[in-house]
């Protein structure tokens, strides 16, 4: 008995691993025409539902240290999506903003998101959507759950 619930427990392991590498490389193929990576895709869309936000918090959402975080901003500021600037009230405080061309861009990583989502979602057998989305809500509660306690700990 026991043998098959590790036995169970590590296929599961197995299966959910091979979903997140399946559905990182889909994310990193679909950004490849715009020359982002996943991780300045993700940036422009956090940017763009907080944009002029200081370097510490945006660090702090996206949880990546701060010296990972000012290489992805570098890398669009050049291509001028993004602009860099001290914080009137506290010239120590870099603030970070999308600029026109970055809000236009944010909006097509969005638009692309969505669909690349819808696109999968739509293949879910009709029958089978419910049991899909009790799953990921249920998954979902135990990675949160899971961070959180290890937040808790540092």
């Amino acid at each position: 008995m026991i043998g098959n619930i590790l036995s169970d427990e590590i296929c599961c392991a197995e299966e959910m691993q091979r979903l997140a590498k399946l559905s990182n490389i889909m994310e990193k193929n679909i950004f490849k025409d715009k020359k982002l990576t996943n991780a300045q895709a993700y940036l422009l869309l956090n940017l763009y539902k907080n944009n002029n936000i200081n370097m510490q918090t945006l660090s702090e959402i996206l949880e990546i240290d701060i010296s990972t975080l000012t290489r992805n901003i570098s890398k669009l500021i050049k291509p001028g999506y993004v602009i860099k600037e001290k914080d009137i009230n506290d010239k120590r405080v870099n603030l970070v903003k999308l600029t026109k061309k970055g809000e236009e861009l944010a909006k097509e990583v969005e638009n692309i998101y969505i669909k690349h989502y819808i696109k999968i979602v739509c293949n879910i057998p009709k029958d089978k959507k419910d049991i899909v989305f009790e799953g990921i809500n249920i998954l979902l509660a135990i990675f949160e759950e899971a961070k959180n306690k290890k937040e808790s700990k540092k």
